[in-house]
């Protein structure tokens, strides 16, 4: 037995002395030591370009920067601001058009006018047929006359009969221009910044997802948290091909495009604790092939569209959406469309349907099967002579069929309570 402890003894100080020793805090790094106005990113960029390949933090100082560009994420990076006085916003908007058809990966463009541009700036290119993932988005290294070269080859053709135009819109924050089936960026954190859009100087109402004031594509295991977008040209939050992101305690205003947009065959991400209100569109806008994610406890009110929008269209499946609240929004409280295996519960939605007043629901199916809504109280407070604008509490449209509405608080709309289509749907024990 002696000789048995004295070998383990032996062994675990070999052990000991052959282990890897344990990693130091990554560092930390300053942006105010980094600060050039002349950078695209102010210096920003720099800042995250100087940790190692193990990551670190780069910290932002309570002052505004002015980009030309968007701020570009790697592995296991942290943003940290100091909310809401560190400030991202963007400059003057410059459009100009194309004078000759650009074939795709050509990497120059010839353009009306270089007015405006400057090296390093970030530009989208774009026409008729082609935005979202079909806008090229580059950087500026060459300026000779009217032709731009650019960083990377064109995505698309882009043709002068379909209006092709450059414009310098782009986002603040990206992980990957485009995305494909890899996930490119992980372990990164955004916090307590604020992102302003500008629109006072950015007029023109070119709405591009793509451009979206944080745009991540094909990126995994990341965080955003306690930021504020407001004011910007499209779409606040954009979660495209992610997988178990969290995107929570954010603020998306009075943007013109959806305030959340998860798309693109995201998988588990979480939307927790945000708010989203006077956007142009959604106040959270599903896209194509959304599974698994967790929309839990955000308010969404007064968007000019849903509170919550296009739920099911693309094949977007067991989502769960649940103890939110969708106030005052133009169009319905929540919106399901052309999909199912769903699931909605507990869910406030108040006082919807401002834009048409009786034609929107607090809880729309439209060509919904399979998807279960309980538990949710959808209704309007209308003072003394007024009338309801939320036409339905809970309404089924089209094809919608085998769904579960049950146990729901529906009294006070204005056509009815619940409504439904579907031979197999089951509708009980609603509260009318």
């Amino acid at each position: 037995m002696k000789e048995a402890i004295l070998m383990a003894v032996a062994m675990l100080v070999l052990l000991s002395l052959t282990a890897a020793p344990t990693r130091a805090d990554k560092p930390v790094v300053y942006a105010r030591d980094f600060f050039n106005p002349d950078s695209p990113t102010c210096g920003i960029q720099e800042a995250i370009d100087s940790l190692p390949k193990e990551g670190g933090q780069v910290v932002l100082e309570p002052i505004t920067y002015v980009l030309r560009a968007p701020i570009v994420l790697r592995d296991d990076l942290r943003i940290s601001g100091q909310r809401p006085e560190t400030v991202l916003t963007r400059g003057r908007e410059v459009i100009h058009k194309l004078t000759a058809d650009a074939p795709a990966q050509a990497t120059t463009v010839t353009v009306d006018s270089t007015a405006g541009l400057r090296l390093g700036d970030e530009i989208g290119l774009r026409d008729d047929d082609r935005t979202g993932w079909y806008m090229t988005h580059a950087r500026i290294v060459k300026i000779e006359g009217n032709t731009l070269t650019l960083d990377t080859g064109l995505v698309r053709d882009y043709a002068v009969a379909r209006n092709a135009i450059v414009i310098n819109h782009h986002p603040i924050i990206e992980a990957y221009r485009i995305w494909d089936y890899r996930y490119h960026t992980r372990r990164f954190v955004i916090e307590d910044l604020t992102i302003e859009g500008n629109l006072d100087e950015n007029p023109t109402p070119i709405s591009d997802w793509s451009t979206a004031a944080i745009h991540l594509a094909s990126t995994a295991d990341g965080i955003v948290q306690r930021c504020i977008v407001r004011n910007w040209i499209t779409d606040g939050i954009s979660d495209q091909y992610g997988i178990n992101n969290l995107i929570r305690e954010c603020v998306v205003e009075n943007c013109r495009g959806n305030g959340f947009h998860p798309g693109t065959s995201v998988r588990g991400s979480q939307f927790l604790n945000n708010l989203a209100r006077g956007n142009l569109g959604d106040g959270f806008f599903f896209c194509a092939d959304v599974t698994a994610l967790r929309v839990i406890g955000n308010e969404f009110s007064q968007n000019r569209g849903n509170g919550i929008g296009d739920l099911g269209n693309g094949g977007d499946s067991f989502n769960v959406v649940s103890n939110n609240v969708c106030r005052e929004n133009g169009r319905n409280g929540i919106q399901a469309t052309k999909g199912g295996r769903n699931i909605i519960t507990n869910n406030i939605c108040l006082n919807n349907s401002l834009s048409e007043p009786g034609a929107y629901a607090g809880i729309a199916l439209e060509n919904v099967t399979d998807t279960v809504v309980m538990g949710n109280i959808c209704g309007t407070k209308v003072k003394e002579k007024e009338e309801p604008a939320q036409g339905y509490g809970i309404v089924e449209r089209g094809e919608s069929d085998r769904n579960i509405i049950r146990g729901n608080i529906v009294g006070g709309n204005a056509r009815a309570g619940v409504q439904t289509v579907g031979a197999a749907t089951v509708a009980i024990e609603n509260l009318d």
